[in-house]
């Protein structure tokens, strides 16, 4: 995949990417279940390895919720991701930084979090 495929990913509805594309390591059966992750819109980067995901919203208020949300969630399960917030879009990267990789935790913590965005976008409320 060059940059623009890239780029047009980050940018755009990363469900419409081709998904294979994106892993860039090769092998294990855990890296079967970071590309289950990919299809749910986080990504693999390298530099730390870590899971990159972007969330779109409509207006502020909800960023607001989702980044209360995710930061009770991450306070309770005490396992923090990098939160980085522009507008109407928060970009998260996870990854465990004793170990310097993707592990389990990271995993589950992407799922938490994907559930958190899908709920919210579907006006479900949430209890953390």
């Amino acid at each position: 995949m060059n940059l623009s495929e890239l780029m047009k990913c980050y940018f755009n509805d990363l469900e419409s990417c081709d998904d294979s594309r994106l892993v860039m390591s090769e092998g294990t059966n855990f890296i079967n279940e970071v590309k289950e992750h990919i299809t749910n819109r986080w990504i693999k980067v390298r530099n730390p390895e870590r899971l990159h995901c972007r969330f779109a919203f409509s207006d502020y208020s909800s960023v607001v919720e989702f980044l209360n949300m995710v930061l009770s969630y991450q306070g309770i399960k005490g396992h923090h991701g990098k939160i980085v917030c522009d507008e109407e879009v928060v970009v998260i990267e996870v990854y465990t930084k004793d170990v310097g990789e993707i592990t389990e935790l990271d995993l589950s913590y992407s799922e938490d979090v994907m559930s958190i965005y899908n709920n919210l976008k579907r006006g479900n409320v949430l209890d953390v």
